[in-house]
């Protein structure tokens, strides 16, 4: 099961084919997210109240005079209902009626955090300091925004002065819990959720971040018992239903946690979090539901287009409904958007795996592997491809996928039809027939074995597209017999898939040969071919 990980606008769940996974609504673990972090964060989120917890430590009061004053409260009482606009408003006419009202600005701050204008927030929690340097209020809503914006260090900074200022201001404590959590620092998460509650237990973020922990630790029923807390003291809190959804779905308690994502995409309809999560619930609780789930993975594609999880949830969509071409773009699209993200390979990988796409599996596992090299569930899963590669290449037509209904090719075949037919020429039929046998008898493990199946390809000259592939995945595994280490061997690996007309997959293969080689002719020679292979040629036609 795949490492939970939590957002604050509704989270998401997982996409492999594991036992469901979940994505966290209320903080950030790891990847990105698509809202505000759910701490007492973003403007308020559901209680951060200007009139509570927050203000304490303000060191500035509006005092200049009476209409200053009333405005600055009528701003206070917006903002505790949301209504960003006119505390905007309100806070706007207190500040040109006394321009040195630092509260002031700092609630501004929070009430354009609300409406996720988070530079004009970052500019009045700045004016706010100049004017008054220990603001405490200022420094917590400029490390959430902060947080928001994923400058955890900077963030940090700001909270911790928030509490130096102010030892009793909740929010601040709620807020740098959720930057602990961004940085994977559980303990510390819980440690700081727990003073704020001492401080305010009528605070719901806490409560909410600290499920957020509970669930990355797999926690579920005190994931549930938090959130339910949450929802508790303030029942329109989106995010809380949303983490109570993912709790129940990682429990496969599939009604009540549709039920919570109903709750939490009605309170927030903006939350791409929420309709990820909802997506991949549909498909568990029936994976005939394909039509509702996607509904759900394109809303939360398109509500947060630069979010790579988004993006592989909508690919799993994809995979079940059998489009390849789709699933497979919204892949790549995940691993441009986060590139660095060793968990995004994995579940790109695991997808192409389940699609019977073997070999661009193996390339997902292997970037994996660079990446996070202890990862364990790239090396489970490219074992696991490789088995059911040496599988399918031995049985052919009797090859079934495990969890996956059978699929036409794009041209309906099966995967028995689609599968390498020989060439014509009995010799040569012949001997690859005898190559095949060998490296089964083998286990596929031999590589002088492997080499005489490659040689035999070779030598069958102009063949079918199938055979081509079959060509291509003995080269694959040459390369993970020699641990990918080899660049002459990555070489052959371009070479095949260039001839069998995959030539992204053929240009990925030789960049990183080339990366393997110092300077010199080897090196040059590697990058003309990954021009032929960018430019649509194989090597063959190129020598013509």
């Amino acid at each position: 099961m795949r490492r939970a990980v939590g957002f604050a606008d509704g989270g998401r769940v997982g996409t492999g084919r594991r036992p469901l996974p979940v994505v966290l609504l209320g903080a950030i673990a790891m990847v990105a997210m698509a809202g505000p972090v759910a701490t007492a964060a973003g403007p308020a989120p559901a209680d951060d109240r200007p009139g509570g917890s927050a203000v304490p430590g303000a060191a500035s009061k509006p005092k200049p005079n009476d209409a200053a004053r009333t405005a600055y409260n009528r701003g206070v009482e917006a903002l505790d209902k949301r209504n960003h606009d006119e505390a905007i408003r309100r806070f706007t006419e207190a500040i040109r009626l006394d321009p040195r009202n630092a509260l002031a600005y700092a609630q501004r701050a929070r009430a354009h955090d609300g409406k996720g204008e988070l530079e004009q927030s970052l500019a009045d929690c700045d004016s706010a300091i100049r004017i008054d340097p220990g603001l405490a209020i200022a420094y917590s809503c400029r490390g959430t925004v902060r947080l928001e914006r994923k400058e955890i260090d900077r963030a940090l900074d700001d909270l911790n002065e928030a509490i130096r200022i102010d030892p009793h201001n909740a929010t601040a404590f709620t807020s740098r819990g959720g930057a602990w959590l961004l940085r994977g620092e559980y303990d510390r998460t819980i440690a700081d959720c727990n003073e704020a509650i001492r401080i305010d237990p009528s605070l719901a973020a806490p409560f909410n971040n600290r499920a957020n922990v509970w669930l990355v630790k797999k926690d579920y029923d005190r994931a549930i018992a938090d959130c339910t807390e949450a929802i508790r003291i303030d029942p329109k809190y989106a995010t809380a239903y949303g983490n109570r959804g993912a709790a129940r779905l990682a429990k496969r308690d599939y009604d009540r946690g549709i039920a919570d994502l109903d709750e939490a995409i009605r309170l927030n309809p903006k939350s791409a979090g929420a309709h990820a999560n909802r997506a991949e619930a549909r498909i568990y609780r029936d994976e005939h539901a394909i039509d509702l789930a996607m509904a759900d993975a394109n809303e939360a594609v398109r509500l947060a287009p630069k979010d790579a999880y988004f993006h592989v949830v909508r690919a799993r969509v994809h995979g079940l409904n059998m489009d390849d071409d789709r699933m497979g773009a919204d892949l790549d699209e995940a691993i441009r958007l986060d590139p660095k993200n060793a968990e995004i390979y994995v579940e790109c990988g695991e997808l192409r795996m389940l699609a019977d796409q073997f070999d661009r599996a193996e390339y997902d596992f292997v970037r994996a592997l660079r990446i996070d090299p202890k990862n364990a569930e790239a090396r489970k899963l490219q074992k696991e491809n490789a088995r059911m590669r040496a599988e399918y290449d031995r049985e052919g037509d009797k090859f079934t996928r495990v969890g996956r209904r059978e699929r036409p090719s794009a041209a309906g075949a099966s995967p028995g039809e689609r599968h390498a037919s020989p060439p014509a020429d009995p010799a040569r039929r012949a001997a690859i027939l005898a190559a095949t046998q060998a490296c089964s008898a083998s286990d596929w493990k031999d590589p002088a074995k492997l080499e005489m199946l490659a040689a035999a390809f070779d030598e069958a000259g102009d063949h079918d597209a199938a055979t081509r592939r079959r060509a291509a995945s003995t080269a694959t595994q040459l390369c993970i017999l020699s641990d990918w280490s080899d660049p002459a061997t990555l070489d052959d690996l371009a070479a095949a898939w260039a001839e069998a007309g995959d030539f992204p997959l053929a240009a990925r293969w030789q960049s990183q040969a080339n990366d393997l080689r110092p300077a010199g002719k080897a090196r040059t020679e590697g990058e003309r071919r990954l021009k032929l292979y960018r430019a649509g040629k194989p090597e063959r036609q190129a020598t013509h």
